[in-house]
């Protein structure tokens, strides 16, 4: 009998091992590996101050500016698609890779205009990039191309894994400069694909439709922008408060402790239809299982860690003692990430972004103050604390503007408060 029942649950669910399944799972982990490892192996390869530059426009400024000119297009194209299923507006989506086109050209056009500093001109060249991977990947999702999608949300790490192997071939030079060149090469590919996009489509009522996704999109636009500022705060705060150098060790840390994040991706990418049309309640206890799950990758991680990283990063050996309850904090603090992404489908899927950017705006002044506050007596530690709560707190704000409508997650909350409070414990304790 229980044999039966778990059969039915997985076909209902739709979790039997499929050919298609197989190939999503060797792409996925082909394409996450590289995202994992390969900066972890860059931190070896590059001088501490290059990688910090490295990390400071990849995982910091340019993953920034990326919400910004992103427009809320990624998110809004499942729901043009899914929910509001309008073909005509949809059409309208290829004037973004236009739009984005036009900010990659003038970004050139002041750089050579000597405006600013070759750190800023690479943010923005990876922010350009990181735009385009993640709105094609979500309409590839929405059309449940997942293998694809997999693949080109990694493709800025597929370039960084050549200059590793570059490097261990001794093929050719490997610094921060010649990655930047790289990236620009890339840049200029996905370029030549938005200009070939917009010659295929039919032209008539194009700048209509793209109108119309604006005046819906631009809430998530302003709720991505403070999510982003969250998630990516780390590396700008600890450039500010502190040196490239320590935003190294921070940006080395924080990826060793996004396995949790990859875990997160599989299922994202898999379930992504299901995870924005399903009923909040059925959604409800499957987030409870995976919040406690994570709770328990995160101890395995803590634990494991020193034994296992040691043998392929000599950076990890260098840093680790002094660390230690930096890279405790972070692996947490995915937990509560993973949980504010999850909960941001569901408040975009049912028009509530303008509801809750109110309180998240609230939220963001507030740390900003604190930081003002706490400023001469903070270290990179203590700075990570602050933002792992304030990531806690930013889930609670989305549960309560989801509660105001009446769409409860109440073994999800439950569990997120339980989890932060004992993770608090286990940080003072260790």
């Amino acid at each position: 009998m229980t044999k039966d029942c778990l059969k039915t649950f997985m076909k209902k669910n739709n979790l039997f091992l499929s050919k298609n399944r197989l190939l999503f799972f060797f792409t996925f982990g082909f394409s996450k590996g590289i995202t994992f490892l390969g900066p972890l192996l860059l931190a070896d390869i590059l001088s501490e101050e290059d990688f910090g530059v490295l990390e400071y426009a990849l995982a910091g400024v340019g993953m920034l500016v990326n919400s910004m000119i992103d427009l809320g297009a990624s998110g809004g194209y499942p729901y043009v698609v899914l929910k509001n299923k309008d073909k005509k507006i949809a059409k309208g989506f290829v004037l973004h890779g236009i739009w984005l086109n036009l900010f990659f050209l003038i970004n050139q056009l002041l750089y050579f205009q000597e405006i600013y500093f070759f750190e800023i001109y690479m943010s923005l060249n990876i922010s350009y990039v990181i735009s385009n991977q993640l709105f094609y990947a979500s309409k590839l999702k929405t059309h449940d191309k997942i293998n694809s999608s997999a693949i080109l949300n990694s493709g800025i790490y597929i370039v960084l894994f050549v200059f590793i192997l570059g490097a261990f071939t001794d093929l050719f030079e490997v610094n921060v400069k010649s990655i930047g060149t790289g990236i620009f090469c890339y840049a200029i590919l996905l370029f030549s694909y938005n200009i070939l996009q917009f010659i295929k489509v039919q032209k008539k009522g194009l700048l209509k439709a793209y109108y119309q996704i604006l005046k819906f999109s631009i809430h998530i636009l302003v709720s991505s922008i403070l999510l982003f500022a969250i998630t990516v705060s780390g590396r700008i705060l600890v450039e500010y408060f502190f040196d490239f150098n320590q935003v190294a060790v921070y940006g080395f840390y924080f990826r060793l402790a996004a396995i949790s994040v990859m875990i997160y991706q599989v299922v994202a990418i898999m379930f992504f239809k299901k995870i924005y049309t399903s009923a909040p309640n059925i959604l409800d206890k499957y987030f409870t299982y995976f919040f406690l799950s994570l709770l328990i990758l995160s101890f395995i991680l803590d634990f494991t860690a020193p034994f296992i990283v040691p043998y392929f990063s000599d950076f990890y050996v260098n840093t680790s003692q002094e660390n230690s309850n930096l890279f405790t904090i972070l692996i947490f603090q995915m937990i509560m990430w993973i949980s504010t992404a999850l909960n941001s489908n569901i408040i975009d899927r049912e028009k509530l972004s303008q509801k809750n950017n109110y309180r998240l705006l609230a939220l963001f002044i507030i740390g900003l103050g604190l930081l003002a506050y706490l400023r001469n007596s903070l270290s990179v530690e203590s700075l990570t604390f602050v933002i792992y709560s304030f990531f806690f707190l930013t889930t609670l704000t989305q549960y309560f503007t989801l509660s105001k409508e009446k769409i409860f997650f109440k073994k999800s909350i439950i569990t997120i408060v339980v989890i932060y409070f004992i993770s608090v414990v286990y940080i003072y304790l260790i």
